[in-house]
């Protein structure tokens, strides 16, 4: 755990995060509440059913969001990215397991104090809504994605979405080979797909082979060629490149 204190305004997540809306004057106080942990890779965040007293936004890492079935089968149906937010205000109960899917540093908030801050600054609380609204629409397009029958899709798909997430847009940034943050196994991504780990590694592969992506250092790829890999995806670009 750490107490650091430094400077919200030069957060890279706070563009994309709960405060991203927030003044500089809300940014003084919001840096006041907030505390960072960091968590090793598999470490539980939040069990289902217990108690949550934090909220947090994610600083570094994905964290994975699960349910559990009554005859014990796990079902990953989230995966957080940095900006995102974990735990529902004034609900302090969830429903699944959070799990750090890797290393991953959180910006936490003691649950009541962040909770009485949203009551009396309207302007993050309809940020932390519009994050909301996001995460369903998030939900409906993987839906789609899990329907799809084909491996190559479902891989590319997410990756295409993992880069979106991110802002890799080449056609807005001009960048010809994008760089994108993986910080998770093949195995958790696996998961994540419902595929097994020499699918997932063979898709990868195969993907490399084309030129689509190129692997760099550990935990981070290259996007070589974004419109194939849209179309690997199985769309045009409508889908995931959308918002």
């Amino acid at each position: 755990m750490s107490d650091d204190k430094g400077n919200c305004l030069h957060c890279p997540t706070r563009l994309i995060g709960i405060c991203s809306h927030s003044s500089r004057a809300e940014l003084n106080v919001m840096q006041t509440m907030r505390y960072y942990r960091s968590y090793a890779p598999g470490e539980v965040i939040a069990r289902a059913g217990d108690p949550m007293n934090f909220l947090a936004t994610i600083k570094f890492g994905m964290v994975t969001v699960s349910r559990t079935a009554a005859d014990g089968h796990r079902q990953m149906v989230g995966l957080l990215q940095p900006g995102d937010f974990i735990g529902q205000p004034f609900h302090p109960v969830l429903m699944e397991d959070v799990v750090a899917a890797g290393d991953a540093l959180l910006c936490i908030y003691p649950r009541k104090t962040l909770e009485t801050f949203l009551q009396t600054h309207p302007g993050t609380a309809i940020r932390l809504m519009e994050m909301v609204y996001g995460e369903l629409d998030l939900a409906r397009e993987w839906m789609v994605i899990l329907s799809r029958l084909s491996a190559r899709e479902k891989v590319a798909s997410f990756l295409a979405l993992v880069a979106r997430r991110q802002r890799v847009n080449p056609s807005e940034t001009g960048c010809k080979a994008c760089g994108v943050d993986l910080p998770i196994s093949r195995t958790v991504m696996g998961e994540y797909l419902g595929l097994g780990l020499s699918t997932v590694s063979r898709q990868m592969n195969d993907l490399k082979s084309e030129g689509i992506i190129a692997f760099s250092e550990r935990h981070r790829i290259i996007i070589k060629d974004m419109p194939q890999l849209l179309k690997a995806a199985g769309n045009d670009g409508r889908e995931t490149a959308a918002a």
